[in-house]
This record gives C-alpha cells, structure tokens and sequence, in this order.
C-alpha cells in the first residue's frame, strides 16, 4: 500500500476509534476527501441531536481568526466536544494568525481546516509550525492503483466486495472524479445486500453506466471481430472528450490481457471449462467468451496481434506517429486487429478446401 493510503487508512481508522486530533488541517487536489472527512469526523463526534449548539461551520472568505477563535473557545453544550470547520481557508485573510493557536489547543475543540490548494507555504511560519505536528494532513488526487485500491476499502467497509470487473467499469472513462464514483457507488449499494459482491450487472442496473458504451464492451467487440460496434464505442468516447491517455492505455492493457487468455486457450490441451476457469483465474461463464474469440482468432494470428498491440503502444507514446489523436489511433487499431481475424480466418478456410 501507498504512502498516501497508509496515512488516509490510519486517519480513517482512528477517527471511527474517536482517536481525536485537536486540529485536523487539510490540504491537497481531492476535493472528494475534505467533504468525506469532514462528514466522518461530525458523524463520529456529535451525535445528530448535539449538532445544532455544538457544531459551526464558517467560510474563510468571511471569517477572521479572532471570528474563528471566539467560536473555538466555546465549551461544549451537554456534550464532550465541539467542532468548529472553516471550509476554503486559503481565503482567509487572517489565517496566519492561527499560529498560536496551535501551541495551545483547546482539549474539548475538534477544528477542522480546509486549505483547498495543492501545497501549502512549508516556508512560511505557519508552514513551519505545522509540519512540526500531527495535524497537518494532505489529500493529494489518488493514481490509477491507489483509487481502485481505495475504493474497494470504502465497499468493504461497507459489508459488501466488489469484482475486478465492475471496479474497473465503475472508474474507467465516462466517471473520472472521485466524489462521482462513489456517488455512483452508493446508489448500488443500497441495492446490494451486505455480504453480497457488487458485479458488472449489478453496475449497468444501478448506476448510470451504459451497459453498451463502455471499455469492456470496446474489447469483447474487437475480440469477437464486431468492427461497426467497436467503431461506435470508439466515437462514443471520442464525442464526449472522454478518450483521454487513461482510455486509451486502459484499453491496450485490457486487449492484451484478453488476447493472452486467448492466446493459452490455444496452447491448452484440456477444455473443461472448470480446469480452464482454475488455470486463467476467470469465471466459467468468462472461459466460454474467450473460447468464442480463440474461434475468432486463431493460434496463426496471435503473433500479429502482440505486434499490433506493442505498435500501437509505442505510437501513442509518439514514436512513429505525427501527433495524430489517440481516437484516430485507437480506431487504426481496431480495424487492423479485426482484419487479422478475418484475414486468418479466411486463409484457414481455404486451407482446408
């Protein structure tokens, strides 16, 4: 596990153990995470009937520091803490000021900062001071393996799993940001019961996945030489500015993942569905696509197809390729990758003429 998801996890798990910090400040590019830890961490420590006397939430733009502090030195009423949340810090004026606050706390005060800025000063003297202390907490954007990875935490969390498949659905293209996913997230999950795995129906029925424009479709439609499809997925993605570097490459590595499958099919001389289930670590019901496209693409065409995918990887990095767009790539490929199958195919029936 990341750096970055071993310190989100310890927070996370230490906030649900009411492990609390004085002063939580926040600052980094996910916007996802401010709103989510600021909800854990109100959830956590007042319960909804200690809210209205013992919560307060002040815009920076409109706050000082002495605003801040009269709200922060409040007792709490009928309760063990108060939380005080300044939201968008960085248009607080006066935000330096909060210097010395941090020397001396308030034990009963749980304040939480929201500098909504990729870094904050470290040369400056609040900078300094806080880096001194465990308050201080980034929340930068998450990579490929760190989202997938997180989110499969957030669902477990939640008494439910979720299978590759659907995870990578659920975050490729069409649903980039963070609070979007997990809003599409939540909707399936109040339709998944606890113990159950979210799968890729599951994803196409409650969320707003269309179950006909998606990457997994993109690839079963090469892999079974359905060109007019693939073409369509393709300018799908492309019209909503959606065929971005991550499709693109999430595609290639979903291709060759396909076509090495097929690839050990052919080499596999045993066809029980269950052994060959066992030897790709893939359902049953997977095995019988896969053996539909080893029809498609015979053993005499795989080379091709690896030489294919290994060009078109390269171009899209730049080399022998005159800035044409990744829409323009993709779609090359496609064409070339169904004509190897078809052009295989015919020559294997002529072959037997």
């Amino acid at each position: 596990m990341s750096d970055t998801l071993t310190q989100l996890q310890r927070l996370q798990d230490a906030i649900r153990q009411q492990h609390w910090q004085p002063v939580y400040f926040f600052y980094g590019e996910e916007g996802f995470f401010f709103d989510y830890f600021e909800n854990l961490i109100v959830d956590q420590a007042l319960p909804p009937d200690q809210r209205a006397f013992n919560l307060s939430v002040l815009q920076g733009a409109e706050t000082t520091i002495d605003a801040l502090l009269a709200h922060v030195m409040q007792y709490p009423f009928q309760a063990e803490h108060r939380v005080v949340v300044l939201r968008n810090a960085q248009e607080c004026a006066s935000l330096k000021d909060l210097l010395l606050y941090l020397d001396r706390p308030v034990a009963s005060t749980i304040l939480i900062i929201q500098y909504r800025r990729p870094k904050l000063d470290m040369r400056s003297q609040l900078g300094k001071r806080l880096a001194q202390t465990p308050y201080l907490i980034a929340l930068p954007k998450l990579n490929e393996g760190e989202l997938r990875r997180w989110l499969e935490h957030y669902i477990q969390a939640r008494g439910r799993t979720i299978s590759p498949e659907a995870l990578q659905l659920i975050t490729q293209g069409n649903i980039q940001e963070l609070a979007a996913i997990v809003q599409e997230l939540d909707k399936t999950l109040l339709h998944v019961e606890r113990g159950q795995c979210i799968d890729l129906e599951a994803v196409y029925t409650y969320t707003s996945i269309d179950r006909h424009y998606n990457i997994f479709e993109l690839v079963d439609a090469i892999s079974n030489v359905q060109t007019h499809k693939a073409l369509r997925i393709v300018q799908y993605y492309d019209e909503r500015d959606a065929l971005d570097a991550g499709f693109y490459f999430q595609a290639l590595a979903l291709l060759y993942r396909q076509f090495t499958m097929i690839s050990i099919l052919h080499q596999r001389k045993v066809s029980h569905p269950q052994m060959l289930s066992k030897t790709l670590g893939v359902p049953a019901f997977v095995v019988q696509k896969l053996s539909k496209s080893a029809r498609a693409y015979p053993p005499t065409a795989m080379r091709e197809v690896f030489r294919l995918l290994y060009r078109y990887d390269l171009k899209a990095k730049g080399v022998d390729n005159w800035k044409m767009p990744l829409a323009a790539l993709l779609r090359e490929l496609v064409l070339h990758l169904t004509t190897v199958a078809i052009r295989h195919r015919t020559t294997k029936k002529a072959s037997l003429l």
